[in-house]
């Protein structure tokens, strides 16, 4: 039965074709990812204090991987 080891990274958007061609040539294989969300609000706020959000950004990717243990 074959065994894998598993590990994730966190990689921005522009970078992270290269990061995963390398890991790739290390025998990890991406099997998952989601967006790191993050959010802005306003500046103002309403009289309960409560911030407003204007912006949702992702500007990371949590990326999961795995390869086959030797």
């Amino acid at each position: 039965m074959d065994e894998w080891e598993y590990k994730f990274l966190l990689c921005d958007g522009p970078h992270m074709e290269p990061t995963l061609a390398e890991l790739g040539k290390q025998g990890w294989e991406a099997v998952g990812f989601t967006p790191v969300i993050q959010w802005a609000s306003s500046t103002g706020t309403c009289a309960s204090n409560t911030l407003y959000v204007t912006e949702w950004t992702a500007q990371q990717y949590r990326v999961l991987l795995k390869r086959r243990m030797v």
